[in-house]
């Protein structure tokens, strides 16, 4: 057995740094402080990594089974001309065959096993740490070891490669190089509000064909139930191919389907949002069954955002906290909290005339003529108020039992399509289509994202049948809470003290240490509104490479819902 290592560089040099250009920072991955005292300061702005277009080496005369392997791994960092250099690697035939684009394995390059099991035949055991679907879509994995099969043969005098797996083996190092998040658009149900769907792409010369292709296929599967397309099913690239002249993209589909002025104006949104994050194009040239169509984009709501101010309970009203601290709340005078029935927990609406709050006696909803009994179960956590209105409670040992409860008052029960033996947060997404769950699972903790199926008056119909884990650890789960429309912050517990995990839902999760007191998060808008609630009861935000001290005195914070 032969274990690879991995030096500062690799065996196999790259042959060429073809262009620097700056990558990019995904949304909210901005650093959290690793340690440092709570001080008063300003928020620092965030840095931008660099992106190198690399090419690996081809391979070389009198090359061994092994070197012929390794280099072909090797290559998988280098996506120019679909992966003509990997394919150098293979046999003529199975080159013809060999599909890149069926999807990533991502591992630790220095966790790699080669086992020679026969001459020309090897087996790879590896552990991945993510993998990326055929349309781009990044998923986490439970760090299960996967062994992978390859047979060489020689081929004019050379040892090449006749049969592997279907797709790439790459490290997460050369994946972060090689492969660029791009974020797909596509709407709610009611076509008001734009919903992202973040996708991995390799190479630049690519990438907008990857995109529209992966746009006409339609959402996320676990996404799908609660979002809407404006492209008919059945709608194909025609040619399949994304061409660009002048910095405009040229997208032509067939379909089969009308294409009215409205369906176009919300096709020409998605492509014009979808291909946005490719340098290159400035404008998109759009034909429908080879007629040039230009009418004006819809411009449908995206990433709805809640009051920057942070509302907080300090045991006697419900209130904002001031912007210059320390001082006192600046009083909710409509709603008012009975502090006899022990408020533990609220969620308020953007216009502050609705709150959902948790009690002694359960969840009420708390309008300024009173209060309303939403759900009486034992051990609920705190609730959920959506941009509709809508009350969801869920019980903490319970985690498949969601309830979502009307302005009207209606109860409707939910099958979750997540397991785990507790659950520490249940929240909304402030477009309305997603739901996170934090569950706990066995000695592990879980964050879940599922799609909302609703009635056309936003009542909740159901859950998707499959929810998306964005991440997982064994750090014990305490709250987690959106921060845009595809950022999430986790706070968790480990030996060493609690964590912050900014995490993107269909991205990278990154982790740093918290304040080592805190207790509860707060969103705001953005990785810099997000506030941390510590045992003392100060409300503190990051400021740089340390904590900014607010408020004092505050019970719990307040989740907002957006306007």
């Amino acid at each position: 057995m032969v274990r690879e290592h991995r030096a500062r560089t690799r065996r196999r040099p790259w042959r060429a740094v073809v262009s620097l250009v700056t990558a990019f920072a995904l949304s909210g991955c901005a650093g959290i402080p690793d340690s440092g005292p709570v001080n008063p300061g300003h928020p620092a702005a965030g840095e931008e990594s660099l992106d190198f277009d690399q090419v690996a080496e081809g391979p070389r005369t009198g090359d061994s089974p092994e070197q012929v392997l390794r280099g072909f791994l090797d290559a998988a960092s280098s996506p120019q001309n679909n992966y003509q250099i990997a394919k150098s690697f293979l046999t003529q035939e199975f080159a013809a065959q060999w599909r890149p684009d069926a999807g990533v394995t991502i591992d630790t390059f220095s966790h790699r096993q080669l086992s020679r099991v026969a001459d020309g035949s090897f087996v790879l055991t590896t552990t991945p740490t993510a993998a990326v679907t055929g349309f781009g879509q990044y998923e986490p994995t439970a760090d299960t070891p996967v062994s992978l099969q390859y047979a060489l043969v020689r081929a004019g005098g050379e040892w090449r490669i006749s049969a592997a797996p279907s797709g790439l083996v790459i490290d997460a190092e050369d994946f972060a190089r090689a492969f660029t998040p791009h974020t797909l658009r596509f709407f709610d149900p009611t076509y008001n509000y734009s919903v992202p769907d973040v996708r991995w792409f390799a190479g630049r010369d690519s990438a907008q064909t990857s995109i529209v292709r992966a746009l006409l296929a339609g959402p996320a599967d676990w996404l799908a139930p609660g979002v809407a397309t404006a492209f008919p099913a059945g709608a194909r690239l025609e040619p399949d191919a994304v061409p660009i002249q002048d910095e405009a993209a040229e997208v032509a589909i067939d379909t089969a389907s009308t294409a009215d002025p409205l369906t176009v104006s919300r096709m020409r949104f998605q492509l014009r949002e979808s291909l946005a994050s490719v340098r290159s194009i400035q404008s998109v040239r759009f034909a429908v069954n080879g007629v040039v169509r230009s009418e004006t984009p819809v411009e449908p709501a995206s990433n709805p955002r809640v009051d920057s101010r942070q509302a907080a309970y300090d045991g006697v009203a419900l209130g904002f906290l001031p912007t210059d601290a320390p001082g006192k709340l600046g009083p909710i005078a409509a709603l008012k909290l009975n502090p006899e029935l022990q408020p533990a927990a609220a969620a308020v609406s953007a216009d502050v005339a609705t709150a959902a709050v948790l009690q002694a006696d359960g969840v009420v909803r708390i309008t300024p003529s009173g209060s309303r009994p939403v759900d009486a179960r034992p051990g609920l956590i705190a609730p959920s108020l959506d941009r509709y209105g809508v009350i969801w409670t869920v019980p903490r040992n319970a985690p498949g039992k969601v309830r979502a409860t009307t302005t009207a008052g209606t109860s409707i029960d939910l099958a979750a399509p997540w397991a785990g033996s507790a659950i520490t947060s249940l929240e909304v997404s402030r477009d309305g289509t997603r739901v996170l769950a934090l569950l706990a699972d066995g000695n592990r903790s879980v964050l879940n994202v599922a799609a909302i199926t609703r009635r056309d008056d936003g009542a909740p119909i159901a859950l998707g049948t499959a929810s998306q884990v964005v991440a997982q650890s064994t750090a014990g789960p305490v709250g987690a809470v959106w921060l845009d429309g595809v950022t999430i912050a986790t706070l968790t517990t480990t030996a060493d003290g609690p964590r912050i995990s900014i995490c993107t839902v269909g991205g990278e999760v990154q982790t740093q240490a918290a304040p080592p007191d805190a207790v509860a998060l707060s969103g705001g808008n953005g990785v810099r509104e997000l506030r941390v609630l510590t045992r003392t009861g100060a409300v503190v935000t990051r400021s740089g490479l340390t904590w900014q001290g607010g408020a004092t005195g505050i019970r719990f914070l307040v989740t907002q819902a957006p306007a």
